[in-house]
């Protein structure tokens, strides 16, 4: 019989971890599993788990989700602001939440590269390298010599 209301589907394997990951919010997390298997559901519920302590207005602009694409840094915000309203959280926990990161790992660096760039001796504006095989090319050629 397949799974619906009366029959629901068992719980994944990984529930446990997954309860972990979502509740316990004293800890960070790495989340690496293959496309379709509930990572940005489990997300979500962490950051709604966050958004919901008494810890929200502390933690949530200290937040940090970094993806390897920007469409899913930008569905995961969204869903986890959406849940956040769900939630009637009020307008100054939305507000903190604004302010968390929601990026790819490449923006993320550029992030803070930016903000302590400085301490390592990078200008204060940089524009990172978009097309970089000529440079790279350069880079070899100063290396053969």
């Amino acid at each position: 019989m397949p799974p619906n209301k009366i029959n629901p589907p068992p719980p994944p394997a990984d529930q446990a971890a997954r309860d972990r990951f979502i509740n316990e919010l004293d800890h960070n997390f790495s989340v690496l599993a293959p496309a379709g298997v509930g990572k940005t559901k489990s997300l979500v519920d962490r950051v709604v788990a966050i958004a919901t302590s008494p810890h929200a207005a502390e933690w949530l602009p200290r937040l940090v989700v970094v993806t390897y694409t920007k469409k899913a840094a930008d569905e995961m915000y969204q869903r986890a602001r959406n849940a956040i309203i769900e939630k009637r959280v009020g307008l100054p926990i939305l507000n903190q939440f604004n302010h968390a990161f929601f990026g790819t790992l490449h923006s993320f660096c550029v992030r803070l590269l930016r903000t302590h760039g400085h301490l390592c001796g990078l200008p204060a504006q940089f524009e990172p390298v978009e097309d970089d095989e000529e440079l790279w090319q350069d880079f070899i050629r100063q290396t053969d010599r």
